[in-house]
């Protein structure tokens, strides 16, 4: 727990949490070591279960689950382990988008210019 009473990672003993990779409106996502899987995936969770937040989790992954596309990740799986809801995908070591489109020293996306 943090100083402002937030986890600083979930809890979840099938995951090794290594670490987070952003925030939205509705969770986090994590690098995480699927123990199950024997490998790294892209950790999604919510960061505070709703009937209203698990909906739109449950509504993400079903329409996006079945979708194959190179440019989208993976979907794997939809679970629940100790009262946590979570999302697993395909994990992609890259950059930040942002960082991708806005680079410092450049002008243009992608860096070129």
């Amino acid at each position: 727990m943090s100083a402002q009473g937030e986890r600083e990672f979930p809890e979840l003993p099938r995951f090794e949490i290594r670490r987070k990779l952003g925030a939205g409106g509705m969770g986090e996502v994590y690098e995480a070591f699927d123990k199950e899987q024997n490998a790294v995936v892209a950790l999604k969770v919510l960061r505070k279960l709703s009937p209203r937040a698990l909906g739109r989790l449950k509504s993400e992954f079903r329409s996006v689950v079945n979708v194959r596309d190179r440019n989208l990740v993976r979907l794997r799986e939809l679970g629940l382990q100790d009262g946590e809801w979570f999302i697993t995908m395909e994990f992609v070591d890259g950059v930040d988008f942002l960082e991708w489109v806005r680079p410092r020293g450049s002008g243009t996306p992608g860096g070129e210019g």
